[in-house]
């Protein structure tokens, strides 16, 4: 009995954390900006939103 007590607990548990988690979705993750020249500066912003319903922390961003 306490076997499936742990276990509903441990589920219902799992489930709570993943109602409650940042969800980071991008309108786009890819671009192609076609051929670009030696030293040319090149720049594009990447519209993302928050679909989760805790708060969303970018610790670190980089490029390829």
């Amino acid at each position: 009995m306490r076997f499936i007590l742990y276990s509903f607990v441990f589920v219902f548990a799992a489930q709570l954390t993943a109602q409650t988690s940042a969800k980071i979705v991008f309108d786009s993750t890819t671009v192609n900006l076609g051929q670009v020249n030696q030293n040319e500066t090149i720049s594009y912003v990447f519209n993302f939103k928050n679909a989760g319903s805790d708060s969303l922390i970018i610790e670190k961003v980089s490029s390829g």
